[in-house]
């Protein structure tokens, strides 16, 4: 099930490995630990609006990156 999962993640309906959804996924994990970051070890406050905002920046820009790859003929 968890290998079905990650193969989904990353790969297209093709079977290739979509880099798109690879930077993706990477953008995702770097946003999270330097919000952590942030927060734990600098102290700073969380201010979950901005985050909100910029979480749903990278997943809308990602979003539109696999679409238009798997338009492209």
């Amino acid at each position: 099930m968890i290998e079905k999962f990650l193969h989904d993640l990353f790969y297209s309906t093709d079977n290739e490995l979509d880099l798109s959804r690879v930077l993706m996924f990477m953008g995702c994990v770097a946003f999270m630990a330097q919000g952590a970051i942030a927060v734990v070890w600098k102290g700073q406050v969380f201010d979950a609006q901005a985050y909100g905002f910029g979480f749903a920046a990278i997943m809308a820009g990602g979003g539109f990156g696999v679409k238009r790859y798997n338009e492209a003929p």
